[in-house]
């Protein structure tokens, strides 16, 4: 028996290193030009048959104008990434932000997962910003501390940032008819391009300009240390730390002391409340931050605070809200500044319960509307077994059942469209403990997307808020997301991803295309990155102060 598993590890271990290499040819290799447009053909008939509201913004003739002006224009083969990068700008200017096409990645041989394994991508260690059509290094998260940050990023390895933004001017869209999400994505779909075009290499050379100075920085990966080297430097350390306490006990000449149960205990319940906070906030080792922050702005006063959320997803967001406002009802808050500029949204069940504390009626409430428009009654149904897995359809199947079947009875035909009603009990909350009632500012900008503009939307629907910063990048009226099903192109083998739900807020308007505008519109200016300035924010604790006088 064991020697027939062995037998079968061993052919699916070459099958599996034949197709990668296959795969990784096939990224280089220039398709023709009839496959292409066959390729083409196949987009424009699974956005017409599975995308729900499609023609939200354009009708589904322009839309398929579009796709067949572009397939005429396709006379040269081409790679698959460079085909998905040109499909990808015609599929966002339909407006919907979730349906995207996604390029293909290179696949680690058995030889290049062994040299790689444990190792860091460098240029997912670095953090960016992008204003004006230029970038800069905003973070560094690498152990190179010789690397300037608040430094202009030019170009990686020869690939020049303009020339990509010039080649891609439409690569993400917002919703509707904004053009903010997109300019507020160019620094990530950049470095994403560039990493597929090197694949995996030990090194980078970043070239930069600080001060007018351009200059040339070559990053290295963080590769995994031999074991014996590393053992070997474990155990210089530990010997070095030895000496060093023994060191420090010599001089002070202290004796070894046990603690007491009760400072056993303190110590556990503070390691204890630590992790739960950690958990709760959605605390990044590398980058050393939470997810959900609370701060103030201003050490000297307590009254104002700022609720940083980066996404909607990370972390246990019941226990953290819980705990968050709180806080801020112990702190007697009269100021609290929500910053939604950097989140790009998340799940429902998360800005429900934050919405909970911020509404200003005195009943349940929900951000989104329950009824979820969908393109028929077997869209949420089908999603359960389109991809059928050996594991979890054997084990999981009564659960999968169950679910789909819900799925089904719970999709209703009203007014000639297909509905899914969200609308059970446990989604309309009602927060009377620790509900804020005090002044609120909302920070937006272009990447405020999907659920953050969907909140933002409910917040400025009801006229507590003063909201300041920038258009967000999603639709005032909502968005088409919720779970989306990928299509493989069958030539290229890249991937579109059609989202199969309209989420809308609890309160629309008239206008269509457009976010969530801003009482007072502050842009970012390059300037004021590098000079590491919050102009929003400063106008925030300006009119604070002048409502105090």
């Amino acid at each position: 028996m064991n020697k027939y598993f062995g037998l079968l590890l061993l052919v699916w271990g070459t099958f599996s290193c034949v197709s990668k290499e296959k795969f990784n040819q096939h990224l280089d290799q220039p398709l023709s030009v009839e496959a292409l447009r066959k390729d083409v053909d196949f987009t424009t008939n699974k956005l017409l048959k599975k995308h729900v509201n499609l023609d939200w913004y354009y009708p589904e003739e322009v839309i398929k104008f579009r796709l067949d002006s572009f397939k005429s224009t396709i006379t040269q083969p081409m790679v698959p990434n460079d085909f998905a990068m040109h499909l990808m700008q015609v599929v966002s200017s339909f407006g919907h932000g979730h349906t995207y096409v996604s390029p293909l990645d290179y696949k680690l041989t058995k030889e290049a997962k062994k040299k790689y394994k444990g190792s860091k991508n460098p240029l997912k260690l670095l953090a960016f910003k992008n204003a004006e059509n230029r970038i800069f290094l905003d973070k560094n998260y690498t152990k190179d501390s010789t690397l300037l940050v608040h430094s202009e990023l030019l170009a990686i390895d020869g690939y020049s940032y303009q020339d990509f933004i010039q080649k891609n001017p439409n690569i993400r869209a917002s919703d509707g008819y904004t053009k903010v999400l997109n300019q507020n994505y160019n620094a990530p779909y950049y470095i994403n391009y560039v990493d597929r075009k090197l694949k995996v290499r030990d090194s980078v050379v970043l070239t930069l300009k600080k001060n007018d100075s351009v200059f040339q920085h070559v990053l290295y990966r963080e590769l995994k240390k031999d074991k014996q080297k590393k053992d070997k430097q474990k155990k210089d350390t530990l010997t070095s730390k030895k000496d060093s306490i023994q060191s420090v006990k010599d001089h002070l000449k202290i004796e070894k002391r046990k603690l007491t149960k009760a400072e056993r205990l303190k110590v556990k319940d503070s390691l204890q409340l630590e992790r739960k906070i950690n958990k709760y906030y959605a605390f990044d080792r590398v980058k050393k931050r939470y997810n959900r922050a609370l701060y103030f702005p201003n050490p000297q006063d307590s009254t104002t605070v700022v609720l940083d959320i980066n996404s909607f997803t990370l972390g246990i967001h019941k226990k953290a809200y819980d705990h968050i406002f709180d806080s801020i009802q112990r702190l007697g808050t009269k100021n609290l500044i929500l910053d939604l500029r950097e989140n790009s949204g998340g799940y429902p069940e998360d800005i429900n319960h934050l919405f909970a504390y911020l509404t200003t009626k005195s009943e349940p409430q929900m951000v989104i509307d329950p009824l979820l428009k969908v393109k028929s009654k077997w869209t949420l149904f089908s999603r359960f077994y389109r991809k059928p897995n050996p594991f979890s359809h054997t084990i999981f199947l009564p659960l999968i059942v169950y679910k789909s079947t819900e799925s089904f009875f719970r999709t209703t035909k009203m007014d000639g469209a297909y509905y899914y009603n969200d609308g059970r009990k446990k989604n309309f909350l009602f927060k009377d403990k620790n509900r804020y009632e005090g002044n609120l500012y909302v920070l937006t900008s272009g990447k405020s997307y999907s659920a953050a503009s969907l909140i933002s939307s409910a917040l400025y629907a009801e006229g507590k808020a003063i909201f300041v910063g920038e258009e967000t990048g999603g639709d005032y009226n909502g968005t088409v997301a919720g779970y989306s099903e990928d299509y493989k192109l069958p030539h290229s083998k890249i991937k579109i991803l059609i989202p199969q739900m309209v989420f809308q807020p609890n309160q629309t308007r008239e206008l269509k295309g457009r976010g969530v505008f801003p009482h007072q519109e502050i842009p970012y200016h390059f300037s004021d990155f590098m000079q590491e300035h919050d102009p929003q924010l400063d106008w925030i604790l300006e009119d604070i102060k002048k409502k105090k006088q």
